[in-house]
């Protein structure tokens, strides 16, 4: 698989979430920091460099939330232990400067991942713009694409998802009939 294959499936994805994501969020801060503490007595001037890559990845894998959390923790942790005398946070204007570049960084990586992400999500069109749901089955999962879109999404096990298409169906139908047919059909119903 390449590498701009990967990068597509990871973004079609839905980022990892519950404690899974904690974890990843706290490993994605405690890395660089310690990656850059290893190398403190040898390197200057790069106290927010080693973090980049990691919201980068954070916001790829975990999503937006969990990487603005990552930059933030990165914001402070590199300015108290990596710029200036330790311990102290915006204690010169050099920090202040350095803060601000590297959270205007992190939130256009962040602002750019998601956006690609709603979009490859949607087919490459806006989340108003959809035509309609192609189902479709192999090797008993159950899979959904939009017209145009080069991916499909899992929905999962055949079998599981028949049977909440059919509750869907149902409901619809309890719908038109509690609301007087044609109204609740219009107002409530998707195309696919």
């Amino acid at each position: 698989m390449t590498l701009a294959a990967r990068l597509r499936r990871w973004l079609v994805l839905p980022p990892i979430t519950g404690i899974r994501a904690i974890g990843w969020t706290l490993a994605a801060i405690a890395v660089p920091t310690l990656g850059r503490v290893a190398v403190d007595g040898h390197v200057t001037g790069v106290g927010f460099t080693p973090y980049c890559p990691f919201v980068l990845l954070s916001a790829v894998l975990l999503g937006w939330r969990h990487a603005t959390v990552v930059a933030l923790a990165a914001a402070v942790i590199g300015d108290a232990l990596f710029v200036g005398p330790r311990f102290q946070l915006i204690e010169a204007p050099t920090d202040i400067f350095g803060v601000v570049v590297f959270l205007g960084t992190s939130c256009l990586m962040i602002g750019l991942v998601h956006a690609m992400r709603t979009l490859m999500q949607n087919g490459g069109r806006p989340a108003t713009a959809v035509d309609g749901v192609i189902f479709s089955q192999e090797r008993g999962q159950a899979w959904a694409s939009w017209p145009g879109a080069s991916y499909y999404i899992r929905l999962g096990p055949q079998d599981q998802v028949a049977e909440m298409m059919k509750d869907y169906l149902a409901q619809q139908e309890l719908a038109k009939r509690l609301n007087g047919g044609a109204r609740a059909s219009q107002a409530t119903t998707p195309t696919f």
